[in-house]
């Protein structure tokens, strides 16, 4: 995913709270919903004898996930959106208070000095130094910065930057101890391993096999430690060394 710089509110707290994979807070609200009537449906199936429990349980368990999540966005959604309307109102004095920046302003109507916080685009940065005496977590999602993934491993590499990131250099890095290579395969063949434990078979298409397996993980409520496309590389260079 490319990585903005500018963003909206609601595309921010998306973000913070690893939902990045919807378009809007009203899509998450739809597809809680939308797991919840498939859990209903699976119980009635299991009624008739179907034998559906286990999926029940399953959308059970995202839906639970995924409105954790949604309320966590919500609250933060609201928190930013006041911060913005009582810093962004034509106090000058106010607006170098916030720690948000207003990049792109959209009022509410033409002529109109009031602004619709909703629409308007704010710094990614300053968004996630708002968060990060709140949520570290959802800050480090959002901040490409240092001190946030010295505290945070996220380990989502399709939300990292890329080359928007500041490079940094690592003075240790010449006296680090390097990992054995023999240990890394081990650690590959181990991941390919469990991975096929979890889908109960590999595909042989890491990517495909990748996707099944973080979905696997968070329909039983588990965060994947690695985005899609590392946990493919993993699963291909594992393959290699069959």
């Amino acid at each position: 995913m490319k990585f903005k710089e500018s963003i909206t509110l609601e595309e921010a707290v998306l973000i913070a709270n690893d939902l990045s994979h919807f378009q809007s807070l009203d899509e998450v609200r739809r597809r809680v919903a939308s797991e919840c009537e498939q859990a209903e449906n699976q119980n009635v199936a299991s009624l008739l004898g179907k034998n559906a429990e286990n999926s029940a349980e399953l959308h059970y368990q995202l839906a639970d996930k995924l409105e954790v999540a949604l309320d966590k966005a919500l609250n933060q959604y609201v928190s930013l959106c006041d911060e913005a309307a009582i810093h962004f109102s034509g106090d000058v004095q106010g607006q170098q208070a916030t720690k948000l920046e207003l990049i792109k302003p959209v009022h509410i109507a033409a002529g109109d000095e009031a602004l619709d916080v909703s629409r308007c685009i704010f710094s990614r940065k300053s968004i996630g130094d708002y968060l990060m005496p709140h949520d570290m977590r959802a800050a480090a999602r959002l901040t490409p910065l240092i001190e946030c993934s010295k505290n945070i491993q996220n380990g989502d590499d399709d939300e990292k930057p890329t080359e928007t990131s500041p490079k940094v250099e690592n003075e240790e890095s010449s006296t680090s101890p390097k990992i054995a290579k023999k240990t890394i395969n081990s650690y590959l063949k181990t991941i390919a391993a469990l991975s096929d434990c979890i889908l109960d078979g590999l595909t042989g298409a890491p990517t495909k096999d990748a996707q099944a397996v973080l979905m696997a993980l968070e329909a039983k409520g588990i965060e994947g430690c690695v985005g899609q496309k590392t946990l493919a590389k993993y699963l291909t260079d594992a393959k290699e060394l069959v």
